[in-house]
């Protein structure tokens, strides 16, 4: 498993792209967060909590890092890189887990710039106020992002097909309570919002609630590691059957 995870980590180390996606792209995203939408909010509700704004941003690049990773698996896929893994004498799990493995890595390297870039240059304190609790949330939603981005690398049948989450995403990172309180959503919205991801990440940071947070993750983990089992076990079969 290391080196399926060395060589992940190599790799990423040598493409620009990935240091923009890890570094450059959050850091752009916290500063339009802080800037634009957190003057927003404070101009309609009189107040913006940059913790809040931070874990906005952490939450919703996770699962982006995530989801942007999974071209890659599916080039190597198209390529039979993964057909000639399936006859090493190791299960094909080892693969898959090792990609998690590394997803959560990555996930880890820009959590802890943006957070600390964060709390020296904004009046955010995510990991000052409770460091334990907000590496706890953080070690969860990576987990499930890994896992996630992890199980639709190896699922999806094109280049595109990763981009159907997408919009998904995007009404994550807007429909919640982390900016802006349910009271400012229409009824429909208000119950999302309320019951949102990164809800559920800021309520925990903020001790109001942890278990919400621990389903959310919990289940998005242990659905995709189910899938990424049982994808293992039919690719395997069909390397024994030929």
């Amino acid at each position: 498993m290391g080196v399926h995870v060395t060589r992940l980590l190599r790799i990423w180390s040598r493409e620009p792209s990935s240091l923009i996606m890890v570094i450059i792209a959050p850091l752009a995203y916290l500063f339009i967060m802080v800037k634009l939408f957190g003057a927003l909010a404070e101009s309609l509700t009189g107040h913006f909590d940059a913790n809040a704004g931070v874990i906005l941003v952490v939450f919703s690049w996770t699962f982006i890092l995530a989801v942007t990773g999974t071209g890659q698996v599916y080039e190597e896929r198209l390529h039979g890189f993964h057909d000639r893994l399936q006859t090493m004498p190791s299960r094909y799990v080892v693969v898959l887990l090792a990609r998690a493995i590394g997803e959560f890595l990555r996930i880890f390297v820009m959590c802890i710039v943006v957070t600390a870039v964060a709390d020296l240059c904004t009046s955010s304190s995510v990991l000052t106020d409770a460091p334990l609790k907000a590496v706890f949330v953080f070690v969860l939603v990576f987990l499930a992002a890994g896992a996630f981005g992890t199980y639709v690398g190896f699922s999806i049948t094109s280049s595109q097909g990763s981009v159907v989450f997408m919009p998904l995403i995007m009404v994550m990172m807007f429909i919640n309570t982390a900016l802006l309180p349910a009271s400012m959503y229409r009824p429909g919205l208000a119950a999302i919002a309320r019951n949102a991801p990164i809800t559920a990440a800021s309520q925990a940071l903020s001790g109001s609630a942890i278990l919400p947070i621990i389903f959310w993750c919990g289940g998005i983990f242990v659905v995709c590691l189910a899938g990424l089992v049982a994808l293992s076990r039919r690719r395997q079969r069909g390397v024994v059957g030929a």
